[in-house]
């Protein structure tokens, strides 16, 4: 969808196969460790409740790990729409911005589910594997904060999906004459990470001065 989203608003540009190019960033390196990161977000690599059944906690922690995303998607949408809607950048802004809103109206009833399941589990008390209880607000909290970790911190999927698209800018502006510019503009772009309060990275040295 998002590939007519594109054709629409830029009038079918001529930028080659874009699903090879992204097989071939995601073969190894910066590519392959992001994929490493979307995993980690879904599913915890260490328990990170081990008071309750495991099959339980992967469920929870993917759970969280979605609902982050679908959040994430949503304010893409919203970008999206503000920006194709624009008459002067696309002359067929609108039609794309259209299509967006059904990508968005899609993704609405997973919102809703994955939210209302989650806040209906930090409602309840939960049964430990030894006959324990425990706060359902202290068992989804901690899913939260791991998968908001995962997700954003710079230990996690965000600091290894900005080395994938360092890697994807490197390729795509391999041999332009403003590379070095360009490279430093988008670098100068970098804000520091809203959700985790995790101060930017810094961008990379002279080479790509």
């Amino acid at each position: 969808m998002w590939y007519a989203v594109r054709d629409i608003a830029l009038d079918h540009p001529d930028v080659g196969d874009p699903l090879a190019a992204m097989m071939k960033a995601f073969a190894g390196g910066a590519g392959g460790q992001a994929m490493q990161g979307m995993a980690r977000s879904l599913g915890a690599a260490a328990r990170i409740v081990p008071e309750i059944d495991a099959t339980l906690e992967t469920m929870i922690t993917r759970m969280t790990g979605l609902l982050l995303i679908e959040l994430l998607a949503f304010n893409t949408f919203a970008w999206a729409e503000q920006l194709l809607s624009d008459g002067e950048l696309f002359e067929r802004g609108v039609e794309a911005a259209r299509v967006v809103s059904f990508i968005r109206a899609d993704e609405e009833p997973h919102v809703g589910y994955l939210r209302a399941t989650l806040t209906e589990m930090r409602a309840r008390t939960f049964v430990t594997v030894d006959g324990a209880e425990l706060a359902g607000t202290d068992v989804i909290n901690r899913y939260w904060d791991y998968s908001l970790r995962q997700m954003f911190g710079l230990g996690g999927k965000r600091g290894e999906r900005r080395e994938m698209i360092l890697a994807l800018l490197d390729q795509a502006l391999d041999g332009h004459p403003r590379r070095r510019q360009i490279l430093h503009s988008f670098h100068d772009l970098e804000t520091p990470d809203p959700v985790v309060a995790e101060a930017a990275v810094g961008a990379p040295g002279p080479a790509y001065r």
